[in-house]
């Protein structure tokens, strides 16, 4: 999930009924700027997510 303002992102994170998902590593998080061409770093895997860079985010 992605939103621009931290304070979601934290919400999200600490959300009980989402907890499942994190613990199993289907949901991930990151901050997102549309206006930012920057790579996008996942925030519970740290994971980085680029144009061009295959994203494998399983195994």
């Amino acid at each position: 999930m992605t939103d621009i303002s931290k304070a979601n992102i934290e919400f999200w994170k600490k959300h009980p009924q989402l907890q499942c998902f994190i613990k199993q590593g289907v949901l991930d998080f990151a901050y997102l700027d549309v206006m930012d061409q920057e790579p996008i770093e996942l925030l519970i895997s740290g994971r980085i997510l680029a144009v061009g860079k295959p994203a494998i985010l399983w195994g």
